[in-house]
């Protein structure tokens, strides 16, 4: 099973981060479509965050997938993963 989220390619550091660890827990990840982050279309990412120069992306996941407690701590877990590597592979490359 395959689950998509946004993750813009604006920022190509968090994006090869995020498409590297989500390849070794199968899930998809790319440009939301067919709603792409842009200046005209989004706020949070652009306002928030690269105006800022912070780096960023953003997440999707179906309603469905976290209707109970079991699909939120399945999520939860698998985020907590996802983000823990993305820590690590940062830091190895000193990008904070």
């Amino acid at each position: 099973m395959a689950y998509r989220h946004p993750l813009p390619s604006r920022h190509p550091v968090a994006a090869a981060a995020a498409q590297t660890v989500a390849r070794g827990i199968r899930l998809v990840v790319g440009d939301n479509e067919p709603y792409a982050v842009s200046d005209e279309t989004a706020t949070p990412i652009p306002v928030h965050g690269e105006a800022r120069g912070l780096m960023n992306s953003g997440i999707e996941i179906r309603q469905d997938l976290i209707a109970d407690q079991a699909g939120e701590k399945l999520w939860a877990d698998r985020l907590a993963r996802i983000f823990a590597e993305i820590e690590t592979m940062m830091r190895a490359e000193r990008l904070f």
